[in-house]
């Protein structure tokens, strides 16, 4: 570098102009208010998601359509590059660019970068149990995953698999970049990467990230309210729970009986009578939306959820929906939401904007 290099990029910042100081603090001041309302109106599990170990929530796709939503923004996507292979095991590979335009004046507000590829771990292979191994193969050669339901002290074994039906899974590898694109230019567009990151969602499936279960695990118990001395644990209040309670299993993860709080120890503070406009809002369990859920499964027709998935995958005891997400973690309704959302995906029609 010359000295007249130096020269040049200092007159460079000497002549940038500052902004008036009250323009500035009321541009400021707007993306507080922005921040602030999107903290009041996504809802957590579904529109973002918190993982253990990690300082930020996640933020999902129908978090960022929302945040879009609320800036009256379109979104437009293009393939910026693919890998096509349809011959062997197949290779797929897409980088989608997706742009926001406000609707109004037509002007590009933001653009996000999404890629996604047949390599991830998650497309790649299968996890299965042992009895869903195809006959005769030998387990020893497999990698292995030990698998434990925190909330009922189950264990189970699970085993690594190639995935022999990559090729059906092509229209949700394109479809899972531009989700990836659409989060970045949502946060892009709000900026509001001070709230949320994104795809940690992902790197968690596949294996990129370890998310810090054990020092969440291990955390300290906050045992000044809602806590039974008898069992050592936490009394709690989800749903529509009329008291602070907590199940009591045996020593197969069997619900044995409630343990509810004793009238002496309760802590919360009086309710206030319902309003008029009560039955107006929305009806959530452990967060979720329970109207977007019961329509999403519907139009999936996924009748077998509790059977094919609650059950096996994190050992719920109850035969509804809503009971099951009572005794799920909530890394565990995450899990599921994002399961619903991502079929929900699968079974869009391929869009025409996107130039495949």
């Amino acid at each position: 570098m010359t000295d007249t290099d130096v020269t040049v990029r200092t007159d460079n910042i000497m002549a940038l102009t500052l902004p008036d100081p009250v323009e500035f603090k009321a541009k400021m001041q707007a993306i507080a208010t922005f921040q602030r309302i999107v903290r009041e109106n996504l809802i957590p599990g579904q529109d973002f998601g918190t993982f253990p170990g990690i300082d930020k929530p996640t933020l999902f796709k129908p978090g960022a359509e929302k945040i879009a939503k609320l800036l009256e923004l379109a979104d437009a996507y293009q393939v910026e590059d693919k890998i096509e292979n349809w011959t062997g095991n197949g290779m797929f590979h897409y980088k989608v660019k997706c742009q926001l335009i406000h609707i109004g004046s037509g002007k590009l507000i933001s653009e996000g970068m999404g890629e996604c590829n047949s390599m991830e771990s998650k497309y790649r292979y299968r996890w299965l149990a042992a009895d869903k191994l195809p006959p005769g193969t030998d387990t020893t050669k497999l990698v292995q995953k030990e698998n434990t339901n925190k909330a009922t002290g189950g264990h189970w074994t699970t085993f690594r698999m190639d995935n022999e039906d990559l090729f059906s899974q092509v229209n949700t590898i394109l479809k899972m970049a531009k989700k990836r694109a659409l989060v970045d230019a949502a946060l892009s567009a709000g900026r509001l990467s001070q709230l949320f990151t994104q795809d940690v969602e992902d790197l968690v499936a596949n294996g990129a990230i370890e998310t810090d279960h054990a020092a969440a695990a291990t955390k300290e118990p906050d045992k000044t309210q809602h806590w039974c001395v008898k069992h050592n644990t936490e009394f709690y209040k989800r749903g529509k729970m009329k008291a602070y309670a907590h199940p009591v299993k045996d020593d197969k993860g069997t619900l044995v009986e409630w343990c509810n709080e004793p009238a002496d120890k309760k802590a919360e503070p009086k309710q206030e009578p319902a309003s008029a406009n009560k039955a107006a809002e929305t009806v959530t369990v452990s967060g979720v939306d329970m109207d977007w859920l019961k329509e999403s499964l519907k139009s999936l027709h996924w009748t077998t959820v509790i059977s094919e998935y609650l059950k096996p995958k994190f050992n719920c005891l109850s035969e509804k929906v809503n009971g099951c997400l009572l005794e799920m973690t909530p890394e565990q309704i995450s899990e599921f939401v994002h399961e619903v959302q991502n079929r929900l995906d699968m079974n869009e029609p391929p869009d025409e904007e996107v130039p495949v």
